[in-house]
């Protein structure tokens, strides 16, 4: 009203506000009027009083209708006078019969749509409906969106449609050998057969995964203890997994269940037995070490004798070639000699020369004085010389 003061004219917001009035103001004076009958009429006696009171208490929602009713005819009166010309007695008393007619549509649409609703069930992607009578399963939906049911006769259940994972917990298993092993493994699965299902394990989860713990248990024993524990250590990479497969999906499908995936998380020793295998384990490690270090100690001693063998053969056909060169050396240089000095002439000059070098290489140091006897070569030159 204070942005729009106009509305204050209009026939629409007086009835309005003349009918809220009136249900505020004359529908509580309505009711005070009515509390102070029903308290003048029981005065006589008691009984007559609690005859009215129960009877007031059973049509209590009648007089809370009848009351706001009048009160908004009442109050909007006047208005219905002004604007429309008409005094509208008649519409007064239609009321007390059209308002509890409209509450008895109104609660029957009520209920129709609540056994509308309880007659329609909703299916999902991921999961089938069962419909049952009497407890008992009488079909199954497996198709998403909306399927009709009889209400009240019929429920439904609701089970799984996608994969799950069941984590099993860890167990102990022996091996051919009689070692102990610690097994821990999940499985991947899911419902094949939900009619099935619900009939052997009463759609319980719970139960199927009970089953699929016993059989991948019995199975994972009767594998492992087929092989030895070098055997299952070995075959971790899909060897045990492909055993224990093929021993469980015969078993599950009575169920209604399909085992998808086996796989082994960890496969370890107990507690107890770790020292003693790890200490096994590096015996022989270090057994095998001591074999592969003796094994090439003696690879490398036959291959340093070969070696040796063959380089000593080496410098032996080395050294004879070199002492085979030098006496054809020394064998060429006395021919180049043979034939230089042949000559007798020529064989003076080189005695000469010789003896030259021989008192040049005997002249060294400071002292170069040579003390020769009279029958030395180097003497007779230099007699000869004089």
């Amino acid at each position: 009203l204070m942005f729009r003061p106009y509305l204050l004219t209009q026939a629409g917001f007086q009835l309005s506000f003349l009918a809220v009035a009136g249900i505020s103001v004359m529908g509580n004076e309505l009711a005070a009027a009515i509390e102070s009958f029903r308290v003048n009429l029981g005065r006589p006696g008691d009984a007559m009083m609690r005859k009215y009171t129960d009877r007031e208490r059973r049509l209590s929602s009648l007089w809370r209708t009848v009351i706001s009713n009048l009160s908004v005819q009442l109050a909007t009166l006047p208005a219905i006078a002004y604007h429309f010309f008409v005094f509208p007695i008649y519409g007064i008393l239609l009321n007390f019969i059209v308002i509890p007619l409209m509450d008895l549509v109104m609660y029957s649409g009520l209920a129709v749509l609540f056994a509308a609703g309880m007659s329609l069930t909703v299916t999902r992607q991921n999961e089938y409906k069962l419909v049952r009578q009497f407890g008992k399963v009488q079909r199954v939906i497996d198709q998403p969106g909306l399927s009709l049911k009889i209400p009240f006769i019929e429920t439904t259940a609701t089970l799984p449609k996608q994969t799950l994972l069941y984590d099993l917990a860890p167990s102990d298993v022996i091996t051919r050998d009689k070692k102990t092993m610690i097994t821990d493994s999940y499985v991947i699965w899911k419902i094949s057969d939900p009619l099935k299902f619900a009939r052997t394990l009463n759609s319980s989860i719970e139960n199927g995964e009970s089953r699929i713990n016993t059989a991948i248990y019995n199975a994972t024993k009767n594998a492992i203890s087929s092989m030895s524990q070098d055997e299952v250590i070995t075959s971790r990479d899909g060897e045990l997994s492909a055993m224990v497969m093929d021993a469980v999906d015969d078993n599950m499908e009575q169920y209604g269940i399909s085992v998808m995936l086996f796989e082994t998380k960890q496969l370890d020793l107990p507690d107890d037995n770790k020292e003693a295998v790890y200490e096994r384990m590096i015996s022989e490690r270090d057994n095998i070490a001591a074999t592969y270090t003796a094994e090439g100690s003696s690879e490398a001693k036959v291959i340093r004798n070969t070696t040796d063998k063959e380089v000593a053969i080496q410098i032996s056909e080395a050294e004879k070639q070199a002492e085979i060169l030098e006496a054809e050396g020394e064998q060429e240089y006395m021919r180049i000699l043979s034939e230089a000095y042949g000559e007798e002439g020529r064989t003076e000059f080189y005695s000469f020369v010789r003896s030259l070098d021989a008192l040049r290489n005997s002249m060294k140091g400071e002292n170069k004085t040579v003390i020769l006897s009279s029958d030395s070569p180097i003497a007779q030159i230099f007699d000869g010389a004089e």
